[in-house]
């Protein structure tokens, strides 16, 4: 696949409706004020055809999934706990790639220090 072309939209409130018609996997409750909390996607364009991932926000329950798997990509940012500003609705979890914190220059006494702020979620 190539994705070249790519960008984040607003997905349509009227859109996700009709979708979760078809699919309850599919999020879409009428009791959900769309306009504080809107959804997003990554539109691509594959061969011709546009598709749109739609993004998760962070929860809990993200904390033990892996960062990618054949359903999942978590997108992350990587932080210093003792630097980074951060509240309790983060989802924060350890840096679990030793070699990657190695080659960054991080001395082994402050790995405990560095972790992984979860963002958000594609999930397929």
């Amino acid at each position: 696949m190539n994705f070249k072309e790519y960008r984040f939209v607003f997905i349509d409130t009227a859109y996700l409706k009709y979708l979760h018609n078809y699919d309850s996997e599919i999020f879409f409750s009428a009791d959900t004020d769309y306009s504080k909390k809107p959804h997003l996607g990554i539109l691509i364009n594959c061969h011709g055809r546009k598709y749109v991932i739609p993004l998760t926000s962070a929860k809990r329950k993200h904390s033990g999934w892996r960062d990618v798997t054949a359903t999942n990509y978590r997108i992350y940012e990587e932080i210093d706990i003792r630097t980074t500003v951060t509240d309790r609705y983060d989802v924060i979890v350890d840096q679990t790639d030793i070699n990657k914190l190695r080659q960054n220059g991080i001395p082994e006494e402050e790995f405990a220090y560095h972790k992984k702020r979860i963002l958000s979620v594609i999930r397929n």
